[in-house]
C-alpha cells in the first residue's frame, strides 16, 4: 500500500521498527534531485541541430518512469503516482516541450507529496502544463471582439481538484436537501465568477528564454527554450479581467490585481468543507480499498480539516492516516470481498521491475510513450491518462458484475478489458523472459533522422530465484512473499506448481526466440509470468 515493492530487506526493515517509525523514516527522507535537473543534465535541453526541435515527444515519459525505477524515496514515488491521478493534466497541448512540462508538473507533485494541499493546489494551478492543458494559459478579460475568459479550469478546479460536483458530509456521503434529493456544490455563475479570476496567466516567454534557431541568429526567429515549461505562469496585469468577482461564499472587488484575486479564489476553494472527504477518499481509493467505509473517510477527512496541531491541509499527516488507519492494517479485511482494489498495470510494472531488476539494469530501461499503449503494451503511464478524468473514475462500476447491485465501486476495471488484459499479459512475459529495451540517449533523433535506434535489451535479474529453480515450493514461498504479500492462493499456487513441473527440457522456439536461455531461468520465468497475472496478485488486500 505504501510502497512500490517489498523485498525481504525492505520486509526485515519495517518488522524491526514497526510501521509508525518505519513510515516516518521514509517519508523524512531526503528528496532526490529533480527529474527536470536529470533532463537537462543529459542534454535535453539543447536544440538539435538538424531538425531545429528538441529531441522526441516521449523522453519525459523516460525520465519520470526512471526516477520511480531508481528512487530511494519509494513511499513519496507512491503517494505522487496517487497525486497524478487526482490533478490529472493531458499533456499532448504541450507539443514538443511536453518533456519539460510533464517533467516539472512530477517534481511538483514529488516535491509537495507531504506538504500542503493548499501550497500543491496553487503550483498545480500555475503549471504550464496545467494552463496548456485546461486553457487557463493565455485567458484573458472579455473585450469588444467577443472574447470573454475561458472558463475550463474554473469548472474543473471545483469538479475534480476541490470540491466535487456534490455537498458531502465529513465521511464522504451526499448531504440531502429537505427533499430528500442530493446539493450540488456550485452554479454556472460561480464558474462564471472564477474564469474571471483566472484571467491574465500565460506561459513564462521572455526574450531571455528564446533560443536562437541554427543557421538564423536572430532572436525574433528563436524557438523558446524549456525554460518556460518549467517555472510557474507570469500574470499581466492588462488581461486580467478588472470586474467585481463573485463566486462561492466570496466576493473580489473590482481592480483588485490578479495575483490577489487567484490567492482569495484558492483560499476559499481550499477552506471549503468538501475538500476533506473528497480528496481523502480518492487517496484511500488509489493507496489501499476502492470502497472504504464512512468511518473510514471521515477520520482521513478530520485529519485534512486538523493534523491535531491546528493545521488544514497537511499531506503528511492524510496520507500517513490514511496507510495507518485500522481499516488498512486489519487482517481481518484481507478476507473481506468488499475490501482491497485492483492493482494498475503501471503498478504491477513498477513493483516487478524494483523486485527483479537491479538498479544498474533499471538505470538502462527507457519506458517509452508506447508502454502506455492498451494493446501492446500496460495501457498507463505516469502523466498519460487520456483526459483529466483520469484513466478511470473513482466511482466506476463494472456493467457485467454484481458490485452495483451492492453499492460497490471498482474503478480501475474502467481500464480492464480483453484487450488490456491480453496487452499486459504480452507485455509481462516478453520483459520477463526478453528483457527491456535499453534507452540511450545519444540514439534520440541525434541525426535528425526520424527513425528508431537500433534495439538492445537488458534482462531482469533472478539469481535471488534461481537457486530455487528446482525447488518449486521455495520459488513460489518467495514469489508468495516479495509480490503477493502472502496471499496466493492454495488453487493457484496448484496451478502455477504444476506448470513448472512440467518443464523439463527447453524446446526449439525456446532456444530461437531466447538465445542463451537455461532450464531453470525458463522454470523461473515461468513462475514470476503466472503469479504476476495471477488474480492474488493483481487484487491488492
Amino acid at each position: 500500500m505504501a510502497s512500490l515493492s517489498s523485498l525481504p530487506v525492505d520486509i526485515d526493515a519495517v518488522m524491526a521498527i514497526g510501521y509508525d517509525e518505519w513510515l516516518l523514516q521514509m517519508m523524512n527522507r531526503t528528496t532526490e534531485p529533480t527529474v527536470v535537473s536529470w533532463m537537462v543534465d543529459q542534454g535535453y535541453s539543447q536544440m538539435q541541430t538538424q531538425t531545429r526541435h528538441y529531441v522526441g515527444s516521449d523522453v519525459g515519459d523516460v525520465a519520470i518512469s526512471r526516477q520511480i525505477l531508481l528512487s530511494a524515496n519509494p513511499v513519496r514515488m507512491r503517494v505522487a503516482l496517487a497525486l497524478s491521478e487526482y490533478f490529472c493534466p493531458n499533456s499532448d497541448p504541450m507539443g514538443w516541450y511536453i518533456n519539460f512540462g510533464a517533467a516539472y508538473f512530477w517534481d511538483l507533485l514529488v516535491g509537495h507529496a507531504f506538504g500542503n494541499f493548499r501550497d500543491l493546489l496553487e503550483a498545480v494551478t500555475l503549471s504550464p502544463l496545467m494552463g496548456e492543458c485546461l486553457n487557463m494559459n493565455d485567458s484573458r478579460r472579455a473585450d469588444t471582439t467577443g472574447r470573454v475568459p475561458d472558463e475550463n479550469y474554473a469548472r474543473e478546479i471545483m469538479q475534480l481538484f476541490t470540491i466535487g460536483l456534490l455537498q458531502l458530509n465529513l465521511d464522504g456521503t451526499p448531504v440531502l436537501g429537505g427533499d430528500g434529493r442530493q446539493v450540488e456544490t456550485y452554479t454556472n455563475a460561480d464558474v462564471n465568477g472564477l474564469a474571471h479570476v483566472f484571467t491574465g496567466w500565460e506561459d513564462d516567454y521572455r526574450p531571455t528564454r528564446l533560443v536562437v534557431i541554427p543557421e538564423d541568429p536572430t532572436t525574433s526567429n528563436g524557438r523558446a527554450s524549456h525554460e518556460f515549461a518549467v517555472v510557474p505562469m507570469r500574470h499581466f496585469p492588462q488581461h486580467h479581467s478588472p470586474e467585481e468577482k463573485r463566486f462561492l461564499s466570496a466576493t473580489i472587488a473590482a481592480n483588485t490585481d490578479g495575483p490577489t484575486s487567484l490567492r482569495v479564489a484558492l483560499d476559499t476553494l481550499f477552506q471549503h468543507p468538501n475538500v476533506g472527504p473528497f480528496f481523502c477518499k480518492q487517496m484511500i481509493q488509489r493507496l489501499v480499498t476502492s470502497n472504504p467505509s464512512p468511518a473510514y473517510v471521515a477520520r482521513i477527512a478530520a485529519k485534512f480539516n486538523n493534523n491535531g496541531a491546528g493545521v488544514r491541509g497537511d499531506l503528511g499527516a492524510v496520507f500517513s492516516e490514511i496507510l495507518l488507519d485500522p481499516d488498512a492494517l486489519n487482517h481481518a479485511n484481507r478476507e473481506q470481498s468488499s475490501f482491497g482494489k485492483l492493482r494498475e498495470p503501471m503498478l504491477r510494472f513498477y513493483q516487478w521491475a524494483r523486485t527483479c531488476a537491479t538498479e544498474t539494469t533499471r538505470a538502462k530501461w527507457g519506458v517509452r510513450l508506447r508502454m502506455g499503449n492498451g494493446a501492446f503494451g500496460l495501457g498507463q503511464l505516469p502523466l498519460r491518462s487520456p483526459t483529466v478524468f483520469n484513466f478511470f473514475r473513482p466511482g466506476y462500476t463494472p456493467p457485467s458484475s454484481n458490485l452495483g447491485g451492492r453499492g460497490l465501486s471498482a474503478p480501475e476495471f474502467q481500464i480492464t478489458t480483453d484487450t488490456t488484459v491480453c496487452g499486459y499479459g504480452n507485455t509481462m512475459e516478453s520483459l520477463i523472459r526478453k528483457g527491456f529495451e535499453s534507452f540511450v540517449n545519444e540514439d534520440v533523433y541525434a541525426t535528425g533522422i526520424y527513425q528508431d535506434p537500433p534495439k538492445r535489451y537488458d534482462q531482469a535479474d533472478f539469481s535471488e530465484m534461481m537457486p530455487l529453480a528446482d525447488q518449486p515450493d521455495r520459488l513460489l514461498d518467495y514469489l508468495n512473499l516479495v509480490l503477493c504479500a502472502g496471499r496466493l492462493g492454495t488453487l493457484s499456487r496448484s496451478i502455477i506448481r504444476q506448470a513448472v513441473l512440467e518443464i523439463t527440457a527447453l524446446t526449439p522456439d525456446d532456444q530461437r526466440v531466447y538465445p542463451g536461455i537455461t532450464l531453470q531461468q525458463k522454470k523461473v520465468h515461468l513462475a514470476v509470468f503466472m503469479v504476476m497475472i495471477s488474480p492474488d496478485y493483481v487484487v491488492q488486500k
